[in-house]
Parts: C-alpha cells; sequence; structure tokens
C-alpha cells in the first residue's frame, strides 16, 4: 500500500519535534544544573523541593532570631557581673565600716562611695541594645530604674513590667532573653538572720499584774527564790500598796500559810514542801506561779511579793530562713502569738501582705483575750531595734500600735473632791471611827475598790487591823462588797456610817445612804450606779414654787450617777429659792427619785412640771415624774420608777459620727447613726450600738461587721472590727456634725453618756500597716546603708552584710541563669546549623542536577537529532512543490 506523502513529512516532523523537546530539556538541565525546573518535572520532588526550601528558610529566621537573644544575653551578662562586682565592693566596704576601730567621721564619709555605687547600678539597670532597655521586661522602650535623685538617691521605682522580652527559639519554643528588673534589683524573697528577725512588743490587758519586788525571809537567799509565771492571764488583781501577798512556811504542819490575799479567795494555807509551791490564782486545778527555793525555807521563813501593772517586753523570733512575701508574713504571725502565748496574754495574731499595695499589716484575733486593750510595737524603742524585722516588712523607726476604741473613763466611777471622796468606818463597835478620802479622779470599779481598801487599811494600821479585810467589786453581781469576815473582829465591831457619817462615797459605790450599815461583818452595795444624761435646752430645767413663789433652775450639761444628779439639783434649788434643806434622793430599792422640801421649813411646795416657764427642757420626764402634769399638795413628791442603765433621749444624746478608714487608704465619709430613745443596760446599749453602726457601714460605708462590747469590769465601752478590711475606725466626738454646741455642731453626740471624752475625737487602731510598701533589692540595701552610716549604726551596718551576701548570691546565680541560657542558644545554633545542612543536602539531592550524566544526556539527545535531521532529508528528497500537490 502506498504511503502518502503527506504522511511521511508529518510523521517525520513529530518525530523530529519530540527529539528537538529532548534535546531542549537535556539542554535546560545542564544550564540551570537543576532537574526540576516546572512542576512536570517531578510533581512528587517539587513538593518535597518546596517543603525543604520553607524549613530552611524558617530556621534561618530562627539562627537570626538566636543571634540577636545572645547578643541580649550577653549584654546582660556584662552588666550584671559589673553590678556583681559592684556589690562585692560594698559588702568589702561594709566589713569595714562593721570594725569598731572605724569612728563615726569615717563612717559618713563612706557615704559618697555608696552613693557613687548606688548611682552606677542605677546605670547598669538601664543598659541598652540598639536603644532598647534590656531590664525593662517585654516594655523595652520603657527607661526601667527612676530615682528621686541622682546625686544622693533615697527612693527608687521600677516602670517596667514584669514579662520578660522573649525570642522564638523553634515552632513550639521561646526563650526569655530580656530581663525583669523589678524582679533583678527588687526582690521576692528575702534572708532572715540573727540580723534582722526579731519583734519587740508589748501587750496590755485590764487587771494585767506580773510579779513586782520580791523579799524573802533570814534563812532564804535571794538568789535562791525562783519565781516563774505559767499564765498571766490568772494575774487580774494587783496587790495594795505596802501589802504584798505573803507564803509563810510552818514547817510543823508542811504547809505555806497565805496572808494579804488581795482578792483572789485563796485557801488559808498551800500545800508544799519547804522548797517548793505553787499557787493557783483562778482556781482551775493548774499551778498559775511555781515558787522554786534552792536552799529551803526554815519555819516561819517567807516568800512575799506585790503584784503591779505589767509592763514587760516580749520579744518574738521569726526563724532564720530564705522567705517570700506571704511565707513571711506567716512566719510573724506565728512568732508573735507564739510569744504571745508562752509568755504574754494568749492573743492570736493575724499577719497579711497586700499585695495591692505591698504592705504588711498586723492585726489581733477578735477570739482573744476578753480584757485586750492594746499592743504596742517597739520598733523604734524596744531593746532589739537593731535586730527588728521592722524595716524588711516595711516599717519606719517609730512605735507604733493598735488597739480597739475603748471610753476614756468608766461609767459612773468618777470621784469628786468634797462630794464623793469620804468614807468613815469603826472596827470596834462604834467606840472609835476612822474616815477615809480618796484622791479625786477617774476610776475602774476595780481600781476603786483597791484603792478603799489601801486606804481603809492604812487608817486602822496603829491598832493592827487584820489584813485579811477585802474590799471588791463582784463582776457577776455587778456590785461592791466590803468584806472583814476573814479577820478577826467580832460580829458588829465593823461598822460603815453612810447615814450619820460624812459620806459621800455611799452613792457612789450602790449602798443606801439612808442607813447606817451596822451588825455584819459583810456589806454589800444594792447596785452600782447608773448614769444619766443632761443636755442644756432640753431635759437640764426644773421649774418649782415654794409658799407661792416661783422659782427656776438649769442643771449643768453633763453625766451624773443617779445620786450625784440628786445632789446637784438639791443644791441648785437651795441656791434658787435661798434656803437650805432641799433634799433629793434616788432610791435604789424602787430605783425613783424623791424630791424633799421638808426640810426648808416651807408650808408649800409644787413641782411646775407642765405650767412652768421652762416646761420645754423640763427634767421631769427623765426624774420619772409625768411632764403633763404638776405635782401639788405635798412637800415631797417621789417620781415612777426608772430602769437602771444607760439613757439615751432623743435629741439630747443619741448620735455617734464616725469614720472608716479602710487599709487601701480610700476615702471616707462621715457615717452617722442615731440610736432609739430608751434606758439600756451596758450590754444592750453595745448590741444596739454595733447593729446600728453595721446598717450605716451597709448603706454608705464599706459594709464591715463590727464589734461593740461593754465591759462590765471596767464599765467602759469598746469598738472594733470583726475582720481585717480598716486600718482604723475614728469617731468624731469634738469634729462631727454632732459634736458640742459650743464647737459648733448639733450637741447630739452620745460621747459622755458612752464615757467618752468629747473634747477630741479618739480612734480604733485596728491593724498596725507598714508605712512603706515592703521592698526588698541591692537599691534598699543600699540606701539603708547610707543611713545607718550616718547614725553611726553598727547593728544597722551588720544587717547591711546580711543582705549584700544575699544580694550577691542572687546576681551570681542570675549571671549563671544568663550564661547557661547563651550556651542553650549555642547548641541550638549548631542543631539548626546541622538540620539546615541536611534540608540543603536532600533538597539539592531532589532538585539539583548530576551534571555528568545531563551533559552527557545532552550530548546524546544533541547526536539523535542531528541524525534523525539527516535522515529525515534523505527519505523525503521531495520538493516542496511535489509536497504540496
Amino acid at each position: 500500500m502506498r504511503i502518502a506523502t503527506r504522511t511521511i513529512y508529518e510523521l517525520q516532523k513529530y518525530q523530529l519535534g519530540g527529539l528537538q523537546k529532548n534535546l531542549a530539556g537535556d539542554n535546560t538541565i545542564v544550564s540551570t544544573r537543576k532537574r526540576i525546573n516546572k512542576l512536570s518535572d517531578d510533581p512528587v520532588g517539587l513538593t518535597q523541593v518546596l517543603n525543604f526550601k520553607a524549613g530552611y528558610k524558617y530556621l534561618e529566621q530562627i539562627d537570626n532570631n538566636i543571634e540577636n537573644g545572645k547578643t541580649w544575653l550577653n549584654t546582660a551578662e556584662t552588666a550584671m557581673d559589673s553590678i556583681e562586682d559592684l556589690t562585692l565592693e560594698m559588702k568589702t566596704l561594709a566589713l569595714k565600716m562593721n570594725n569598731s576601730s572605724v569612728n563615726k567621721k569615717q563612717r559618713l564619709n563612706a557615704v559618697d562611695q555608696v552613693n557613687a555605687a548606688l548611682g552606677e547600678i542605677i546605670n547598669l539597670g538601664n543598659t541598652q541594645i540598639r536603644g532598647e532597655y534590656i531590664f525593662s521586661g517585654n516594655r523595652t522602650d520603657i527607661r526601667p530604674i527612676e530615682a528621686d535623685d541622682l546625686k544622693n538617691p533615697e527612693k527608687i521605682t521600677y516602670n517596667g513590667d514584669f514579662e520578660a522580652y522573649q525570642i522564638k527559639i523553634s515552632q513550639v519554643d521561646t526563650m526569655a532573653v530580656g530581663q525583669v528588673g523589678g524582679n533583678i534589683f527588687f526582690e521576692d524573697t528575702v534572708k532572715i538572720d540573727s540580723t534582722n528577725n526579731l519583734v519587740d512588743f508589748k501587750e496590755q490587758i485590764r487587771g494585767g499584774y506580773e510579779i513586782g519586788e520580791i523579799k524573802i525571809g533570814e534563812s532564804i537567799k535571794n538568789d535562791t527564790v525562783n519565781i516563774e509565771v505559767k499564765n498571766y492571764n490568772a494575774l487580774n488583781r494587783g496587790t495594795p500598796e505596802f501589802e504584798p501577798l505573803q507564803f509563810q512556811w510552818d514547817d510543823e504542819k508542811k504547809v505555806w500559810n497565805v496572808k494579804n490575799d488581795p482578792g483572789y479567795e485563796l485557801p488559808e494555807t498551800i500545800e508544799g514542801t519547804s522548797d517548793a509551791f505553787d499557787v493557783d490564782f483562778d482556781n482551775d486545778g493548774s499551778p498559775d506561779i511555781e515558787v522554786r527555793i534552792s536552799n529551803s525555807a526554815e519555819n516561819n521563813d517567807y516568800v512575799e511579793f506585790s503584784l503591779v501593772e505589767r509592763n514587760e517586753t516580749l520579744t518574738a523570733e521569726i526563724p532564720p530562713g530564705e522567705y517570700n512575701r506571704e511565707s513571711l508574713a506567716k512566719a510573724v504571725e506565728n512568732a508573735l502569738t507564739k510569744t504571745s502565748m508562752e509568755d504574754g496574754y494568749k492573743i492570736k495574731y493575724n499577719a497579711d501582705y497586700d499585695e495591692v499595695t505591698k504592705k504588711y499589716s498586723i492585726t489581733f484575733d477578735n477570739k482573744s483575750h476578753d480584757g485586750y486593750i492594746k499592743t504596742d510595737f517597739l520598733w523604734e524603742s524596744g531593746e532589739n531595734n537593731g535586730r527588728s524585722i521592722g524595716p524588711e516588712l516595711g516599717f519606719d523607726d517609730f512605735d507604733a500600735s493598735f488597739e480597739p476604741a475603748v471610753s476614756d473613763y468608766s461609767l459612773g466611777s468618777i470621784i469628786n473632791s468634797g462630794i464623793n471622796d469620804t468614807l468613815q468606818f469603826s472596827v470596834d463597835g462604834g467606840f472609835s471611827t476612822h474616815t477615809i478620802t480618796i484622791p479625786p479622779g477617774k476610776y475602774t470599779t476595780e481600781k476603786l475598790a483597791d484603792e478603799i481598801e489601801t486606804k481603809m487599811k492604812k487608817a486602822v494600821s496603829d491598832i493592827n487591823f487584820d489584813k485579811n479585810f477585802d474590799v471588791k467589786f463582784d463582776n457577776r453581781e455587778v456590785k461592791f462588797k466590803f468584806d472583814a469576815s476573814q479577820t478577826d473582829l467580832s460580829a458588829g465591831s465593823f461598822q460603815i456610817y453612810w447615814s450619820s457619817g460624812p459620806s459621800g462615797l455611799g452613792d457612789t459605790l450602790g449602798f443606801n445612804t439612808n442607813v447606817d450599815d451596822t451588825g455584819s461583818l459583810e456589806y454589800n452595795g444594792l447596785s452600782f450606779a447608773p448614769t444619766t444624761f443632761i443636755e442644756k435646752g432640753v431635759n437640764d430645767s426644773i421649774d418649782f414654787s415654794l409658799n407661792g413663789t416661783a422659782y427656776s433652775v438649769e442643771i449643768l450639761r453633763g453625766q451624773y450617777s443617779n445620786e450625784e444628779l440628786g445632789r446637784e439639783i438639791a443644791a441648785s434649788m437651795d441656791l434658787a429659792a435661798g434656803v437650805k434643806g432641799f433634799k433629793v434622793d434616788f432610791d435604789i430599792d424602787s430605783a425613783s427619785y424623791m424630791i424633799d422640801a421638808s426640810g426648808t421649813g416651807a408650808a408649800s411646795f409644787a413641782l411646775l412640771w407642765a405650767s412652768g416657764t421652762h416646761s420645754s427642757s423640763s427634767a421631769g420626764e427623765t426624774l420619772g415624774f409625768n411632764p403633763t402634769a404638776d405635782s401639788t399638795g405635798a412637800l415631797d413628791y417621789t417620781g415612777n420608777s426608772l430602769p437602771l442603765g444607760v439613757t439615751i433621749t432623743a435629741g439630747v444624746n443619741d448620735r455617734i459620727n464616725f469614720k472608716e478608714l479602710p487599709q487601701e487608704g480610700r476615702f471616707s465619709p462621715e457615717l452617722s447613726i442615731t440610736m432609739d430613745a430608751g434606758s439600756y443596760t451596758g450590754d444592750e446599749l453595745a448590741a444596739h450600738i454595733e447593729f446600728k453602726m453595721e446598717q450605716a457601714s451597709s448603706a454608705e460605708g464599706y459594709n464591715i461587721d463590727y464589734i461593740v462590747s461593754y465591759d462590765s469590769v471596767t464599765n467602759q465601752f469598746k469598738f472594733r472590727e470583726n475582720g481585717a478590711v480598716l486600718d482604723e475606725i475614728q469617731f468624731l466626738w469634738k469634729s462631727g456634725s454632732d459634736r458640742p454646741v459650743s464647737e459648733g455642731g448639733t450637741g447630739r453626740s452620745a460621747a459622755v453618756t458612752l464615757g467618752f471624752d468629747d473634747k477630741k475625737d479618739s480612734s480604733a487602731v485596728l491593724t498596725n500597716t507598714s508605712d512603706e510598701s515592703a521592698s526588698w533589692g541591692i537599691y534598699d540595701s543600699l540606701i539603708d546603708f547610707k543611713k545607718y552610716l550616718r547614725n553611726n549604726d553598727l547593728e544597722g551596718i551588720n544587717r547591711t552584710l546580711t543582705r549584700l551576701d544575699y544580694h550577691y548570691n542572687k546576681e551570681l546565680s542570675k549571671v549563671t541563669e544568663i550564661g547557661m541560657k547563651n550556651a542553650r542558644l549555642i547548641t541550638k545554633q549548631s542543631v539548626i546549623s546541622n538540620v539546615s545542612f541536611t534540608y540543603e543536602k536532600n533538597r539539592s539531592k531532589i532538585e539539583d542536577a548530576d551534571m555528568v550524566g545531563a551533559i552527557s544526556n545532552l550530548i546524546s539527545s544533541e547526536t539523535a537529532y542531528q541524525a534523525a535531521l539527516s535522515s529525515s532529508a534523505r527519505i523525503m528528497r521531495l520538493s516542496l512543490a511535489d509536497y504540496l500537490k
């Protein structure tokens, strides 16, 4: 079969085209040196090549990051090396200055060296790389370290953040190469050791006493007697002056005879040995003091001691170690509580660190001792102030306290000269009498009882009045008691002349002054005197008529016991009418007032409660009379029974102004409460005030849970917080809206009613909060070092040695940490280099051509193409015209 010329031509053309294409491909491989030049060359291989290239490029970026990180780390290491050298230089200086041969002037001159080193460390803290600060955390554009005075820095602050500048060193890993100056120069931990681990403090409770002067018998040597107090809480009564508590050895009965018991109700004899005995003051079965004698007592030898108000300094010791801020707070809390439990009044303390203010605060547990008054922290005056932990906590060198707000004086226990300061009595059935005078002043019931007892014993000391005589205030029955039953007096020989004698003290003590107490050896008051408040223009007036003539009296503003008020009214009525003989008595049995004019000799007497010219400010209702009707037709009138307690009168003494000052120092408005009118017991009024204060705090304050209590022993009110939100409660007795009218207020304050002085504001300092933020670091230590040098303070310089040693070790650790990071980056770089080489090798293996083979292939392709071209020409041998036919 004949094949057409055109077909032959197309076939030759196709074959030549294929050879030409192969030749072009081989030529491209040789010229580009790459086996894959387009997707169709090797789709799978090209994908692998692209992956290898992407990986290589990523590793290249990581390598650049690492190189940058190494620069940051090397710069930081250089700066830290310099800081380390300066710290060592300062430590050497501190060692030199701590030598006793160095004088005050030399230490003062050394301040310049410290300032110079401090300035250099500040500059190093502001080290930069290409305009970026390496110690400012992640805020590398912010200058991290600022000083208040570059020449003489006293306060240094950190402006950076607490997230370190980081670089990426792998797909999932980063590394912090920047430094957080806030952690390097202001540390989060502190070293506590013997140079800074003590707290000197004093506790004060109601009736807190300790062993005073000790005296012994002839056979006992001073240095052989040891008296150890096991429970200070039990020592709640003091011994009268010149009446020490005595224990005398009876060798025959083998007991210690007790003499001069000041009111603990001790047994007459205590079992023991000639060289040891224990005393249980609170009768709980456990010894409260232990007495030990080395050389033994002989018959009639004695040990005696006074019980005086306690003024002992306690010292808490924080265990040595490294602490963070929270663990240090707990350590301080535990140390204070442990010391108080072992040597003090068993107060439970709380210590906290505030993350916001960076300050420490110390307060007491509200369940602590009922009679707790306050704690003084002796940051300045303590014997161990040079070893105090105060500076580490941010406390300045000033003593500080926290204490509840307590009434300034006891209700009903005010002794006034010439009014209620005398008492007459007899110890021989009336054949002779003795009169005592109590010094004027404000007394607790306990101290008033002690003062009366001391005066009575002293008055009859010339006839050897037995020392077992006792005057006390019974807290359970709320009354005064005179007890001579343990003396050698016979029944009827002890008499107190409340009525017939010149006694103004009976009313104040709650005794019936209409009769004398005779025929017994024990006499008890009926009740402790309550209080009544008289306010000018509200309840201070009495209008009366005598023999048809009208008179008016105005009672002086103030707080009175019922007996004091009666005396004041009687004296005022005598003065107004120009006569003598008015008598105003408060009968404690019926709890009512009687106003009696029979002693004036008048024929008629009326009390004009309703019709008088001052009826709007009448004292009638206060005294128990009906204010809407006059009292007429007799010479004496008796009011209705009054509830015994504290009286709150609407518009008179029913307001309390106060402020709540929280620990964060936020604003506090003036808060006010209005108490409900009425008569209250101390406990009832305390509960009512607590409720009202919590209402006001919830509505306008900080929603504080208050504790308001009434102490029946001291007859004082106490205010405190049940929690730890507030630093202080301020009671605005003098400056509040309801301050006295004379001060520009409404005059409705309850200050005097509650026993507070209305001429001054008072506060409940609930927390002892550090003065400054607790800051630990090289800057703080060097600033303190300057202060110690200026003050020639060797203990402070010794403290600086501990601090600098701690900083040096921290700096050394930081340099080591930086070095380890640098080494890690170098290792990482080496790994990246190896991986990059592998990537490049594998890419080249797939993508790059084998040039020997490629050239050989090109030659073969070219030869084949030339041969095919020549062969085609011979086969065709056709002219173009034949091809076109």
